[in-house]
């Protein structure tokens, strides 16, 4: 299973709010102070407006950001790895509304299993009709070879 550190996704979060995200992996508050996170079901919007709505001090604490973009917070291990479930991808593929990324994520919980989806599985989602699900899967078909292609070039 493919994972990503909690890092990266508070990096492609900051990204996508248009903020930047500085990470400094030698401050913790108080010292040691992990936590281990679960993702829950939260859109982008959601997370978007719940680190608005952190004050500054609360965006220092990493435990507050992962709860803001939607992580259960469980034990003691903040750089526990979280699975992708494809909204990076989504956004990348043209012409795509918010809603569907957030209907197709919702369906598939998985970039794996989004990215195996064939068009039968894609049209089984509310508002992909086939023109819309060959865009998405030639649209996930090319970022795919891109990112092969870079990994040699």
């Amino acid at each position: 299973m493919n994972s990503m550190p909690v890092k990266t996704l508070f990096d492609t979060v900051g990204k996508t709010a248009g903020i930047t995200v500085l990470w400094d992996p030698d401050y913790q508050n108080p010292p040691k102070n992990t936590l281990s996170v679960h993702f829950d079901s939260t859109t982008v919007e959601e997370a978007l407006d719940a680190l608005m709505e952190l004050t500054s001090a609360e965006l220092l604490d990493l435990g507050a950001g992962a709860r803001a973009v939607g992580f259960t917070i469980v034990g003691d291990a903040l750089d526990s790895a979280v699975s992708p479930r494809g909204y990076r991808l989504l956004t990348k593929v043209p012409r795509l509304p918010p809603a569907i990324v957030d209907r197709l994520v919702d369906h598939f919980e998985s970039l794996q299993r989004l990215l195996a989806a064939n068009l039968e599985d894609l049209m089984s989602v509310g508002g992909v009709g086939e023109s819309r699900a060959r865009a998405v899967r030639e649209g996930l078909s090319r970022l795919a070879e891109s990112s092969i292609l870079e990994r040699y070039v």
